[in-house]
Parts: C-alpha cells; structure tokens; sequence
C-alpha cells in the first residue's frame, strides 16, 4: 500500500471514529436521561409506598375510631334501654299516684273552671282541621296548632329540662 492509500484509509478510520464518537456522546446522553428518568421513579415509587403505609395507619386508626364509636353507641343503647324501662315504671307510679290525686281532689274541684288530665301512652296523634289529636286509652287531648306552636319553644325547653333531670337522676342510682 501506498503512503496515499494509507492517509485515505487512515483518514476513513478518523472519520468513522469521530461518528462512533458522536454517536456514543448521544448514546452516553441518552442512557444519563433514561437514568435520571428511573431514578425519578425510584423516588415516586418510594414516596408511593411511603403514601401507602400512611394510608394503611390511617384506614387502621379510622377502623379503631369506628369500633370505639360502635362501642359507645351499644353502651348508650343499653344505658337507653334501662332508662326507658325506668321512666316507664316511673310513669306508671306518676300515673297511680296522679289517679289518687285526682280522687282526693274531684270534690274540691267540682266549683273550678281549670280541670288537670295525665295524659300517658299516647297510642294515636294526628293532626286534622288546624289541632293535633293526642289520644290514650284515659285521655283524648286536642290542641290548636296556631296556640301549641306559640308555645313549642317553651314545651322544648322544659322537656329537654326534665329528660336532663331523669337522666341525671338514673345516672347517679
């Protein structure tokens, strides 16, 4: 071979070198973005475990809260259920005793306007013409509408006032 031909084939090594030496620079530049990319989802998956096992303490502790809330509500249901049994009975006592009352009281209450009714155990209420009918088996009560409404705020107050004081009073026996 000749001094030319050696330059020439020297020149086409140089030439091929300096494209597998760009296209190594491009391939070195791809391979840094797709390891910059899988190390930007390394980093997502991390922090998607990490939201995962919060999730997981938080759906554990939301179930505890719910049990424990389930808990108080069968305890509060219990404690209902004994309450009603006593208003009940007490109802009843209330019932007998307001029955002597008005046996005692009937002959000094025959001269009076106001006359007193118990009414308990209301098994109808309806309402029809501007009243509301309250009726039970001693007792059937009708009252208007316009006046009852006036006087709900009132009739609130008080009953809420009352149940307190029941329930006050079964709390400390």
């Amino acid at each position: 071979m000749t001094k030319a031909q050696l330059q020439a084939e020297n020149k086409n090594y140089v030439e091929q070198s300096n494209e597998l030496l760009q296209e190594m620079r491009g391939l070195r530049a791809n391979y840094k973005g797709l390891y910059d990319l899988s190390e930007l989802r390394r980093k997502q998956l991390v922090n998607l475990d990490m939201e995962s096992e919060i999730h997981h303490r938080e759906k554990l502790e939301a179930r505890d809260e719910r049990d424990e809330a389930i808990n108080l509500l069968d305890e509060l249901s219990e404690e209902s259920n004994i309450f009603r049994t006593q208003n009940i009975a007490l109802h009843k006592k209330v019932e007998a005793l307001q029955e002597q009352i008005n046996e005692l009281t009937s002959p000094l209450a025959e001269g009076s306007t106001l006359k007193n009714a118990y009414l308990s155990d209301c098994h109808t209420i309806f309402s029809d013409s501007g009243e509301i009918h309250l009726i039970s088996d001693h007792l059937s009560l009708v009252i208007n509408i316009i006046d009852f409404a006036r006087d709900l705020p009132t009739i609130k107050r008080m009953v809420i006032e009352e149940l307190e004081e029941q329930l006050e009073d079964i709390r400390n026996t």
